[in-house]
């Protein structure tokens, strides 16, 4: 600011020294000077130094170039030229300062517009970075993206969807063209989803197939969200996944799932089978015949008599019997005969009764022989 009113004090006594010396010959005729002086000063410093320089040169014109000259006093007859160079001051002045205005203010359109572009360059190519790492992203999860304006019936797809559906990238996007390829068992699922969309608004979420010109088939998983729900104008944003790798691969583990549970019940009962009889060791005809007989009883819950001669091992098949029995994870309860006297048998087996007629009391066996199995 200072700097403008300097250049303009400098500019008017310039023009006042030019207008004086007799080299140019300019004293008959300094408005041009003065004038030049003041557009100098406001297109410099703007408005306050032009009014600055409007002002000295008024001045200096009024003293030094009306008769007479050299003196402050009264001119009555200069006055008209005075106030038409006063006027004509200003007017340049007021021009010059404008137009100062309006280039400072195109130099900042230009800088602005510079930035702008400058920062469009940057959003453009970080927009570009974007796209091609959403495109590679879906090239590998085998998802497209789609755009649908269920009032028009115009389709978007993006590269992902025309490789799914398998036509080329030339070709615009119709719901028809869709419909070419979808299965034909599956063909009314898709109409009445879309129906749904258009009509009500609904949210697509749904799984068809695809059948392709060569004969294969595909399966997708479309996910659509409307972007405004108005009847008759919906529009819609969404993706189709590809899922025929996955759903293949959700088969094949099922059916693995399937023959190993198969596979693992086999292996259990062979195991039940062999564990079953671990403690009896034998192969002749007469014992395998005798094992075959508690295979059948033991599921049963039949009373079973075992009979055989002392140490032929009838507790060995009693305990098979049970370990086979619906009652294996109770307890196994075997009571040595011989060991109990003979008077007492009957009542260690069944209880006994008092002789003032009080209840029976159970016998100690009978107590552990509850939901168990009883080997005499």
């Amino acid at each position: 600011m200072i700097r403008g009113y300097g250049a303009a004090v400098l500019s008017v006594l310039g023009a006042l020294l030019i207008s004086h010396w007799p080299v140019f010959h300019l004293e008959s005729a300094p408005v041009s000077l003065f004038l030049c002086a003041v557009m100098v000063s406001a297109w410099l410093g703007g408005v306050g130094p032009g009014f600055l320089a409007t002002v000295l040169t008024a001045l200096a014109f009024y003293y030094s170039f009306l008769p007479p000259v050299d003196s402050w006093a009264a001119k009555p007859g200069q006055m008209a030229r005075f106030l038409v160079f006063i006027v004509s001051a200003v007017f340049v002045g007021s021009l010059s300062a404008a137009q100062r205005r309006a280039t400072e203010s195109l130099r900042r359109a230009r800088d602005d517009l510079s930035e702008t572009v400058q920062e469009l360059k940057k959003t453009n190519e970080a927009l570009g970075t974007s796209e091609a790492y959403l495109a590679e992203a879906q090239t590998l999860s085998h998802t497209g993206s789609f755009g649908w304006n269920a009032a028009t019936g115009e389709l978007f797809w993006s590269e992902e969807s025309f490789r799914i559906f398998e036509y080329d990238r030339t070709q615009k996007p119709t719901v028809q063209l869709v419909l070419e390829r979808v299965y034909p068992e599956d063909v009314q699922l898709v109409q009445e989803a879309l129906a749904g969309a258009s009509q009500h608004g609904r949210d697509l979420d749904f799984e068809h197939r695809l059948l392709m010109p060569d004969g294969s088939i595909k399966r997708v998983h479309v996910l659509g969200h409307a972007l405004n729900r108005e009847v008759g104008s919906s529009s819609f944003v969404g993706a189709v996944m590809d899922i025929t790798t996955m759903n293949n691969a959700f088969e094949e583990i099922r059916t693995l799932r399937d023959q190993l549970y198969k596979e693992n019940l086999a292996l259990r009962e062979e195991i039940d089978i062999t564990r079953m009889f671990e403690e009896i060791v034998g192969s002749s005809p007469a014992l395998q015949a005798v094992l075959s007989q508690v295979a059948r009883v033991a599921p049963t819950d039949s009373t079973v008599l075992i009979t055989g001669e002392t140490g032929t091992g009838k507790e060995l098949i009693a305990r098979a019997i049970h370990k086979r029995s619906q009652r294996s994870s109770r307890a196994f309860v075997s009571v040595n005969c011989a060991a109990i006297p003979r008077d007492l048998i009957a009542s260690e087996l069944f209880g006994h009764r008092s002789v003032n007629c009080r209840p029976r009391r159970r016998s100690l066996s009978c107590e552990y022989c509850k939901n168990a199995n009883f080997s005499v």
